[in-house]
């Protein structure tokens, strides 16, 4: 035997004792360390390398499976595993078949691989089987490596996607961005597992390769290319196109600036029986009777026809001929003739002369038989007067409700404006004194009888006996001025006053008590005191006599509020 085969099997001999089973000690006997013992049956799905040792009890699965280490050709056969290592871990590799191991990989002569502090956290393990010879593998410890994305759309390009970040370690999630041009959307997208959060966003997992991200896109329902091969939506009026009128039907318009000696170049339009076909676009020329044929004349727009237009065609129908539009730019068949007749009608400038106590505003220009809108605004306490509309020649153009139709011509608009006629009002205004009133002030009619006044109200069992004109001189006197009724009539802005009577009051200091009582009987007695005289009848049967003093004296005994 050789050599290299002796040392092979010697090998082959300390690995195999490794793996058996400590014998028994003796009492306060040490063991020596002792290699795990894998468990042979694993699970059956379970095929290719994977990493064991102490940080996953020496058991293969799917957490700590390699894979082969695509970046870097230039290391052979190598494979790589990403997991969270600690100082102390030992570990080896095994090659699994069908949940069996076939093969261990120790680091060099049987050993374990010793994880030491500089190699803790998020590693990469690197791993390279058969490192010499027959025996053992290969470990490396490093940073994860990171990964390049790059992008490519398809063509014909109609739009662009980016990726973020571009540089990755494998399992980092790469977020990819679509934008599409106006008018397309995406067709296709392939990345590795990409998913779609929205239409213009996706995700993948990075895997532990360079990956390419392509794309595709497409016209987006809803539009279509036009004659230029411009994509514009279904609903787009081309700047050429004449749009539908208003009135009257089958008349097309369009706002244009013609210039003396270009040429007048009008476009198929649509009809109301291909309203919904997609219609190709061809030339055709022009005269006041325009006739789409395959004629290449055309005149030039003249000086009177020059200058700011509105182009009206006006769809007419010839007995004995087929109304028809062609539907692709090269089809010009003579039998298929269709008439229209096409009107210019200039912009003419429309001048609003200033006004006093008042503006009117208007467009600056308008073309012939366009209606006009006139905003009318008065000033505060104005109103509109007059308004009229005058052509260049002098004529005068009927408004109504503030517009008109435009001559073929400049106009000049006048307005004037008067005084607004303010329906006149006397302001009323109540002043309820020591009591409070709702409302305060009424406005009436100059002449017109006022009609409900309001009655105010005052705590402490105060009566209000009127409105007056004038307030009450003292809690002695009261009705000073006119009493003022529903029936009254003012024409100017007056105040009223409340006037107010507290029975029981008789010395009128604004208190009912005993001195009141005493008062009271020495006026009933006849003797020679001052009272408040419309306070003296205390139970409101309009008499004064020994009645009220009663009412007086069982109030204040009471305490009832209600006198009377």
């Amino acid at each position: 035997m050789n050599g290299k085969r002796l040392l092979a099997s010697l090998l082959t001999f300390l690995m195999l004792l490794s793996l058996l089973p400590a014998a028994a000690l003796a009492e306060g006997e040490t063991a020596p360390e002792a290699q795990p013992i894998p468990d042979e049956t694993q699970d059956d799905s379970l095929t290719g390398y994977f990493l064991v040792g102490s940080m996953n009890g020496w058991t293969p699965s799917e957490a700590y499976r390699f894979t082969w280490n695509a970046s870097d050709p230039s290391t052979g056969v190598e494979y790589i595993l990403l997991c969270t290592l600690s100082a102390g871990d030992e570990f080896k590799a095994v090659q699994v078949e069908n949940g069996s191991i076939v093969t261990w990989y120790p680091d060099g002569m049987n050993n374990n691989y010793v994880v030491d502090a500089a190699q803790a956290g998020d590693r990469a393990v690197y791993f390279r089987p058969q490192y010499q010879s027959d025996w053992g593998g290969h470990f490396r410890i490093g940073d994860p490596p990171t990964y390049h994305v790059s992008t490519k759309v398809n063509s014909p390009v109609h739009g662009s996607i980016s990726v973020s970040p571009e540089d990755a370690h494998a399992g980092d999630p790469i977020t990819v961005t679509v934008t599409p041009d106006e008018g397309y959307i995406l067709s296709y997208i392939e990345a590795p597992s990409i998913t779609k959060v929205n239409d213009s966003t996706y995700t993948f997992p990075m895997p532990g390769y360079a990956t390419t991200v392509y794309a595709t896109f497409k016209l987006a329902p809803g539009f279509y290319f036009d004659n230029t091969n411009r994509v514009v939506p279904d609903y787009y009026v081309p700047e050429e196109k004449f749009s539908p009128s208003s009135s009257p039907f089958g008349e097309w318009e369009r706002e244009t600036v013609l210039t003396e000696g270009n040429y007048l170049d009008v476009k198929a339009v649509y009809t109301p029986e291909l309203a919904t076909e997609r219609l190709g676009y061809y030339w055709c020329f022009q005269t006041m009777k325009l006739t789409y044929s395959s004629s290449s004349s055309r005149p030039k727009v003249t000086e009177e026809q020059a200058g700011h237009a509105m182009v009206f065609l006006t769809e007419t129908e010839r007995e004995g001929y087929i109304k028809a539009i062609h539907l692709d730019r090269s089809y010009m068949d003579p039998g298929f003739v269709w008439d229209a007749w096409i009107t210019i009608k200039n912009f003419h400038l429309i001048t609003v002369a200033e006004a006093e106590n008042g503006t009117v505003s208007a467009p600056a220009d308008a073309y012939e038989s366009q209606s006009v809108i006139l905003t009318v605004t008065p000033a505060e306490g104005y109103e509109l007067d007059t308004l009229s509309v005058v052509d260049a020649d002098g004529h005068e153009i009927p408004v109504e409700n503030n517009s008109f139709t435009m001559p073929d011509m400049p106009v000049t608009v006048t307005a004037a404006f008067k005084p607004a006629e303010v329906e006149q009002t006397v302001t009323l205004s109540f002043d309820a004194g020591e009591g409070a009133v709702e409302p305060a002030t009424l406005e009436v009619t100059p002449g017109e009888a006022i009609g409900e006044l309001p009655v105010p109200t005052r705590e402490g069992g105060w009566v209000f006996l009127g409105w007056f004109t004038e307030p009450a001189e003292s809690a002695f006197v009261a009705g000073q001025g006119t009493q003022v009724t529903a029936e009254t009539v003012f024409d100017e802005d007056v105040t009223v006053y409340a006037h107010w009577r507290l029975p029981g009051d008789i010395n009128g200091d604004g208190k009912v008590n005993n001195k009141d009582a005493t008062r009271l009987q020495k006026y009933l007695k006849g003797d020679e005191v001052e009272v408040v005289e419309f306070n003296l009848d205390v139970n409101g049967d309009g008499k004064v006599n020994n009645k009220d003093l009663t009412r007086l004296q069982r109030y204040l005994k009471t305490g009832d509020m209600e006198i009377f």
